[in-house]
Order: C-alpha cells, then structure tokens, then sequence
C-alpha cells in the first residue's frame, strides 16, 4: 500500500493570528468563525458560534473553509479535528486552528478524515506535539503524519461504509433533540395555565453514598455525580429509570438514568410522591435550582431550600393524559441512544481493521448491517 506524507497530499493552514483578528472584531451577524470548542466528532458544532463582519470575513478570506476540508485543534487536543459539510463552507476557522485541505486528485476527503481519526494517527499527533503545559502543533509538525493510501476507490468505498454508520448516528442524535424539544412543549404547555404548588409536595430528594473512585469496582452500573455520568460500577444503589439532581459542586443539574445506576454523594435521587417521572423530569428541569447556592467554597443546594421552590401544580387528569405521551417520546430516545452505542462501538471496531486491510469492505457492509440488526 502506498503511503504518503501529510504535507505532500494536502494544503495545511493555521489560522489568522491575534494582530489579524481581535476578541472585540466579532459581531452579532456575520461570517460564521470556528474555534477549538466547535471541533465535534465528524461534524462541527454550530453552537454559540461568533461571527465576523462582511469587511473582515473578505479581509480573512485565506482562512475561509470548503466542503471536505479538516479542521483540526492546533493547542490543548491537539487530535481533535472535525470536517467541514457543505453547511460550513464559505465559514471561517480560528488561530486556534489548523485547516487540512487535500490537494491530490487520488485523494478521497472523506477517507482522509477517517484516517486522522484512527487512534495510532491520534497517538503519533500527541507524540509530536511540543509544550510541557499546553501541548500544540503547526503546518510542520502535522504534515510529518504518515497516511496509507489505497486505490481511491477503495479509499471512498471505506469512507462510505464508516460514513454510512455516523449519518444513521447522527439521525439518531436528531431523533432524541426533536423527543426532547416535543416533550418541553408539552410540559410546557400543560403548566402554562396550571395553578402552583411547592416542590417538596411532589417529591422527596435523597442523598446519594460516598463512593470514592480508588473504591469502585469495574461494572456495568452507571454511576452519577453532579455533572452526570462519572464512571462505572459493579453495585447499584436504585433500579433506573431514575432523575439525579446535582447538589454539590454542579448544583440544579437534572439527569435521566435509564438502567440501574449509583448516585454518589455530590447528589440527591428523587423519589416520587404523584406524577411520573417523565413528568417530574421536566418539571424539575424548569427549577432555577443554580441561583440558590449556599455555600461559599464549593456550591451547595440545600434540600430544604429546594422543597420551598415554587412550581406548576400539574393536576392528575393533565398528569394522566401527558404522561405516557412523554413515556412514549422517552422511550423512542432510549432506543435511539442505545442503537448509537452499539453503532458507535461498531464504526471504532471497523475503523482501524478498514484502514489496516485487515478486514474487507464487504465484511464491513456486513459488519454494520449486523450491527443495524442488533440494535
């Protein structure tokens, strides 16, 4: 197989330094620039994205990004890299970025994504990078990447059979958005009109256990801190499906746990006095739990506080004829995150096998479709 350089199969760019562009020259509408923190997996994240005026995104014109092209974090992850859809082209890319842009007809973009992704390619890209406290890399550094190159056709061929299980992973991940946005509306709209109650009249909220990290047995129970999932367990403390608050450290943060699952001490679990928890979910994902911290050093919600918060009195005939429309809506995220699992277990599988000729495309058109069939 033959294998080329970076820096000889494509053109790689930094971004525009600091004296070109300032903090101060972003507006509110403009050119679309993206940053570290907007690098995803495949795809770039449109979320809270800056923009630049007309003047300077003609100005900045060089640093402008085309379908295909790889962008990658030149400071911190310095493997972290995204590629640029068709929706991105025509945006702009940061000084804390690096774009790769193909510059050889007998290369496939897509295949070039994938194998920048592999993890020996991740692991060289750490190796090289210099910085004791911030790791970084340039145009020299990365073009030192080595990359296998098959016949293009086959390099499209692996790119759609990899391509094929992120767009199934990523229709998923709209299906879940589009539950969630739809359960809101309607909690939304039955509590519009609804009188109001306390809190503390509709749930109890328990403690979670101490379970330091050098204590925790490797398992398959999830355990949850204040900020959501923290690892893994082989005991459980409650059955799932369960709502953990975030008491300690990231107070107010309101998480669904589907399966059985170890809520630690930075939290409480809720327990329920009436309504379902899909309802209580959103009922208390409305609370602005963030503004009643009462601890100086690390912020703290205090339980008795939380019971006196004011909310929607969501009556037992609303209450029956919302809830199992929101079961309903849980349910079909439930099956899509799992289905992505299994998918996202199965592209990780294939990637390294695919690229190393290991295994066949066709094995991996099989791979996936059994993968498909799994879930």
């Amino acid at each position: 197989m033959k294998t080329a350089k970076l820096a000889n199969i494509a053109d790689i760019q930094t971004g525009p330094f600091g004296s070109q562009l300032h903090k101060e020259d972003y507006v509110d509408a403009g050119t679309p620039i993206v940053t570290v923190e907007h690098l995803g997996w495949r795809k770039l994240s449109n979320k809270n994205v800056p923009f630049v005026s007309e003047s300077d995104a003609h100005r900045l014109s060089k640093y402008s990004l085309e379908q295909g092209d790889i962008v990658f974090s030149r400071v911190g992850s310095v493997d972290r890299c995204s590629q640029v859809s068709e929706n991105e082209a025509g945006w702009l890319f940061s000084g804390r970025c690096l774009r790769v842009r193909p510059n050889d007809p007998m290369i496939d973009p897509d295949y070039l994504y994938y194998f920048l992704t592999l993890p020996k390619t991740q692991e060289f890209i750490r190796a090289i990078a210099v910085g004791a406290t911030m790791p970084s890399i340039n145009t020299s550094l990365l073009g030192e990447v080595d990359i296998d190159l098959p016949p293009l056709s086959e390099q499209v061929s692996i790119a759609k059979v990899l391509g094929a299980l992120d767009d199934k992973i990523a229709a998923n991940q709209r299906t879940i958005r589009d539950c969630e946005s739809l359960s809101e509306a309607l909690f939304r709209k039955t509590s519009a009109t609804a009188d109001i109650t306390t809190l503390g009249k509709e749930l109890e909220l328990h403690y979670g256990k101490a379970l330091p990290k050098k204590s925790r047995i490797p398992g398959k129970v999830t355990v949850v801190g204040s900020g959501g999932i923290s690892g893994f367990h082989n005991e459980k403390l409650l059955d799932g499906p369960s709502i953990i608050v975030g008491r300690k450290g990231t107070i107010g943060t309101v998480h669904w746990i589907s399966g059985p699952n170890y809520p630690i001490d930075t939290t409480f679990w809720v327990e329920s006095k009436r309504l379902p928890l899909e309802l209580l979910y959103f009922l208390l994902k409305s609370c602005d739990f963030a503004s009643m911290n009462t601890d100086s050093a690390v912020p703290g919600l205090n339980r008795k506080n939380a019971y006196q918060v004011v909310v929607p009195w969501i009556s037992d005939d609303s209450a029956s004829e919302i809830g199992p429309l929101l079961k309903t809506l849980r349910a079909r995220q439930e099956h899509a995150r799992k289905e992505n699992q299994v998918l996202a277990r199965t592209r990780d599988e294939l990637l390294p096998l695919l690229m190393s000729g290991r295994i066949t495309v066709g094995e991996a058109e099989e791979a996936a479709d059994e993968a498909a069939s799994e879930s």
